[in-house]
């Protein structure tokens, strides 16, 4: 083997090796960009009584509002009726694990914030209701100017892209 070709098979083993590090990275970036993002969800209503282990929030947004964790900074709008519809979708779903919740608003003047666990959403006669759990904080009958900011769940963007379908039921 002369000195010429042992160069030109070094100079080719370095590119190779160069190609298969692209290529891994490539791989990694590719299944990085396909796992589920963490989304929490946010609602708005004039007002919500809490009675008897039931929420129920009047005078909602038609439209819940959607935030991605860090990394990704998402964010977008989906109907009301799209989380009640898939509230039992995928394998680590709401109704299989139901997820905490904040709920801010006032109370006779004053501000109240109650951590809760909430269940079994349905959406009658324009409210959206939820069993619940409180986990912290004092237990209040009724709020004005309400929030209600939802635990994270993990869906791939293909199931939120199909509003109209189920995201894994």
């Amino acid at each position: 083997m002369t000195e010429t070709s042992l160069k030109e098979i070094i100079v080719k083993f370095d590119l190779l090796k160069k190609g298969l590090l692209a290529s891994l990275v490539a791989c990694a970036s590719v299944a990085a960009a396909e796992e589920p993002k963490s989304w929490l969800f946010m609602e708005v209503a004039d007002t919500a009584s809490l009675e008897n282990g039931k929420l129920v929030l009047k005078g909602i947004d038609d439209q819940i509002v959607l935030f991605t964790d860090r990394p990704y900074r998402d964010a977008m709008k989906m109907p009301v009726e799209s989380i009640v519809k898939n509230w039992g979708a995928g394998a680590n779903s709401f109704e299989s694990d139901p997820p905490n919740a904040a709920l801010t608003g006032k109370n006779e003047g004053s501000q109240v914030g109650l951590i809760v666990t909430i269940s079994n959403p349905k959406l009658e006669d324009g409210n959206l209701q939820f069993d619940y759990e409180t986990l912290n904080g004092t237990d209040v009958t009724h709020l004005e100017n309400v929030s209600l900011v939802v635990d994270s769940v993990y869906y791939t963007l293909q199931c939120w892209a199909s509003w109209g379908q189920d995201c894994g039921n």
